[in-house]
C-alpha cells in the first residue's frame, strides 16, 4: 500500500545584508510563510512587512543539488518579482507527485538600513512517503556511550522510527585521539556503503577542526576567531 500526502517544511533564515548597533529583532530579517495546495497551484503566503519593499519568489525541485539561496548563480528559477504589500504567490505551474523547494527573499529599510530577509519552503503534494532515508553514522564519545547507554538507544530508536538505517560507532574524546581518528572512521563507514550512507552525527566531545575568521551565516560582529568546521571531516572521497 502506497501513502501520499501534502508536504510542507517551513525554513526561516536569517540575514541581514547590513549592520546597525540598533538593530530591529531578527524575525524582522525572516519571512514566515506557509504552502497550501489549491486549484490554482501551491500558494505561499506570509504575513505583511511595512518595512518590505520588494519580493522575490524563487523556486527549485529537490534534489537539484544547486547551491544554497545566498550564492551567486545559484540553480533556482526566479518564479516571481512582487510589490513590498504582498502576501501571496501562487504558483500555478506547481504540479502533483514533485516535491519543490522555494526561496522566498524579502528587501527591507529600517533607520536608514538596507536588509534582506529570507525564508524557505519545502513542499509538495502527493508526495509518496519514503520508505529509507538511507544510513547514517551515530559517532559517539566512548566514555558517554557507556554512561548515556540508554539515552542512546531511545535516540537511535527514534532515528530508526524516521526510516534510517544507524551505524553505532565510537570514537575516544578531544584531546586523547585526533580529528585524523574521527575521520578514518567516517571514511571507513563511506567506503563500506558510499552509495547509501547519507549523514554523520557526531555525539559527545569529539576531536574538531577549527578555521577562519569567517561568518557565512552574516553574524560577522560577534564572530571572531576561528570556529568549529565539523563538516570538513565528512568530505568523503571515493577510494
Amino acid at each position: 500500500m502506497k501513502f501520499r500526502l501534502t508536504l510542507c517544511l517551513i525554513i526561516a533564515c536569517i540575514a541581514p545584508s547590513t549592520y546597525v548597533n540598533a538593530a530591529p529583532h531578527e524575525r524582522d530579517f525572516a519571512v514566515l510563510n506557509e504552502w497550501q495546495w489549491t486549484d490554482a497551484g501551491g500558494r505561499l503566503s506570509w504575513n505583511q512587512d511595512a518595512n518590505a519593499s520588494e519580493y522575490k519568489v524563487y523556486r527549485r525541485v529537490v534534489n537539484n543539488n544547486g547551491p544554497a539561496p545566498s550564492a551567486p548563480n545559484w540553480n533556482w528559477d526566479l518564479i516571481a518579482t512582487l510589490l513590498g504589500n504582498s502576501t501571496s504567490h501562487t504558483d500555478s505551474s506547481a504540479v502533483a507527485h514533485t516535491l519543490y523547494e522555494y526561496a522566498i527573499t524579502k528587501t527591507i529599510s529600517i533607520e536608514g538600513s538596507t536588509y534582506q530577509g529570507h525564508g524557505l519552503m519545502y513542499a509538495g503534494h502527493e508526495i509518496e512517503l519514503p520508505t529509507t532515508r538511507g544510513k547514517v553514522l551515530l559517532l559517539v564519545e566512548q566514555e558517554l556511550d557507556q554512561a548515556l547507554a540508554v539515552e542512546i538507544d531511545r535516540y537511535k530508536l527514534a532515528l530508526v522510527g524516521d526510516l534510517w538505517e544507524v551505524v553505532h560507532r565510537t570514537a575516544q574524546r578531544h584531546g586523547i585521539s585526533s580529528h585524523q581518528d574521527v575521520k578514518q572512521v567516517i571514511q571507513e563507514e563511506y567506503d563500506r556503503d558510499p552509495q547509501n550512507l547519507k549523514s554523520v552525527i557526531l555525539f559527545g566531545s569529539l576531536p574538531k577542526v577549527q578555521s577562519g575568521v569567517i561568518a557565512p551565516d552574516g553574524h560577522h560582529y560577534d564572530h571572531m576567531g576561528a570556529w568549529s568546521m565539523p563538516g570538513i571531516l565528512s568530505r568523503c572521497l571515493p577510494t
